[in-house]
């Protein structure tokens, strides 16, 4: 929830924010998890894809991004590395789910390639998020430092908290 104390200022720190974008209605979402520490942030990837989330969908959008004071200075597309059994017995990335849509279903389990997000995952400057900051910053530079994942992302400031966070601000 956003500060309104009148000397209340953004805070501006590192952090990664784990984004999971579905359009499709009526189930639209747009939801992420923040912090500045990669163990958290798989562990929120791991939940999402344990079988047992009503979130996931064939249509989801997932990407990290990584925020340096406060500013987008990286993204990775990760649909191409989760993983899924379909029910036609192929396993597929959710990439190739998602363009499938309505022609197959992901099974329950899915598979993340964690090894390969952590190797592209660089260190975060200080100060670093902490789970005691609120309304943290990101400003989103122009041009936009990620162009090949699929999804932006806009200026927040005010809203994002660490761990799960509405990264639509309402």
């Amino acid at each position: 929830m956003e500060n309104t104390e009148p000397d209340h200022e953004p805070e501006v720190r590192s952090y990664y924010l784990l984004e999971f974008l579905y359009e499709e209605t009526p189930n639209a979402f747009d939801m992420g998890y923040l912090s500045a520490d990669p163990a958290e942030i798989r562990a929120a990837l791991e939940d999402q894809y344990n079988g047992e989330s009503p979130t996931t969908g064939p249509g989801e959008q997932v990407c990290l991004w990584v925020v340096q004071r406060g500013v987008l200075a990286h993204g990775l597309d990760l649909n191409p590395l989760i993983r899924s059994r379909c029910e036609d017995g192929v396993v597929r990335t959710l990439t190739e789910i998602r363009n499938l849509s309505g022609k197959t279903s992901p099974a329950t389990s899915y598979t993340i390639d964690w090894d390969t997000i952590a190797a592209q995952l660089p260190p975060l400057q200080n100060p670093l998020a902490t789970s005691d900051d609120e309304d943290l910053v990101l400003d989103v530079p122009d041009p936009f430092p990620a162009p090949d994942v699929p999804i932006t992302i806009g200026d927040q400031e005010g809203w994002l908290n660490h761990g799960w966070t509405d990264i639509t601000g309402g």
